[in-house]
């Protein structure tokens, strides 16, 4: 793109014009935006709703669209990650690449950390080190695998900065054979977060049937699997650090007694209506 301000080209992966250093969006942001992007997941749409006129599931499909709409996302982490957050304003929550840079955090020795360190350049080539991960919620539906505390983030915070993928972004490159030697991502399989509708309808909408009622649509769209894999959901890329104002509320699962403590402390910190 052209810097509004100077003309000066702006790579896509730069928020800031590199002559003027006028802010020029989020790059998470301005790759959902592109004309061929919308475009594929335009048709991806299109081909649900002509599968739910073939079904009779039409009806139940808009009221996907409408409940994707009011959609939330969702952050799980454990009560002491949370706590650390929320207990100071000067606290911010920073990505794996923030605190493995800071000397933080030893990423582990697994299979899927090694996917990971391929597969998020290529998702976010030249900002991968910037993204946050959540999930998109109905309900207080989390994967608890990840933790015992979701953070449900309210939407002024995170809106302008965030969109949505179809699935966990390592597994997604590793079931289309994505990778160095192929490392083109497919157009349709993102959007912003004011367009998340769009994408849970293409995703899920062919999983809604005549016999999908309403309240199944929650866990339709996000459910724990057996392992990591399976999980089903759609991710949300937020852009940057997170500051505990972005924070809704929290729902725990306490594991040790510990925990217990840690929230009558989060519900000082944060009131009682939000812990």
């Amino acid at each position: 793109m052209k810097c509004p301000l100077c003309s000066e080209e702006v790579r896509p992966y730069e928020r800031h014009c590199a002559a003027c250093r006028t802010d020029c969006g989020f790059p998470n942001v301005r790759a959902a935006e592109q004309d061929d992007e919308k475009q594929a997941l335009a048709d991806r749409v299109a081909d649900a709703e002509r599968q739910a006129d073939k079904n009779g599931s039409a009806p139940m499909l808009a009221k996907l669209r409408v409940a994707a709409n009011r959609s939330r996302a969702v952050r799980v982490r454990s009560v002491d990650e949370v706590y650390a957050l929320v207990k100071s304003d000067n606290e911010l929550m920073g990505s794996f690449y923030d605190l493995k840079g800071a000397g933080l955090l030893r990423p582990s020795a697994t299979k899927m950390e090694a996917s990971r360190q391929s597969a998020e350049p290529l998702v976010f080539p030249g900002y991968f080190e910037k993204i946050q991960f959540a999930a998109l919620t109905l309900d207080d539906k989390a994967l608890f695998s990840y933790g015992n505390c979701a953070m449900i983030f309210q939407e002024a915070k995170i809106a302008n900065r965030a969109t949505v993928f179809e699935e966990n972004c390592v597994f997604f490159c590793q079931r289309r054979d994505i990778g160095p030697a192929r490392p083109t991502i497919p157009t349709g399989y993102r959007a912003t977060w004011d367009r998340r509708e769009d994408l849970v309808v293409a995703k899920i909408g062919p999983r809604v049937g005549p016999g999908t009622v309403e309240s199944d649509l929650p866990s339709i769209l996000l459910s724990s699997g057996s392992d990591p894999s399976r999980d089903e959901f759609v991710e949300v890329h937020i852009y940057d650090r997170l500051h505990r104002s972005a924070v809704d509320y929290v729902v725990v699962r306490p594991k040790r007694p510990g925990d217990k403590a840690l929230v009558r402390q989060m519900k000082a910190d944060l009131g009682e209506d939000r812990v």
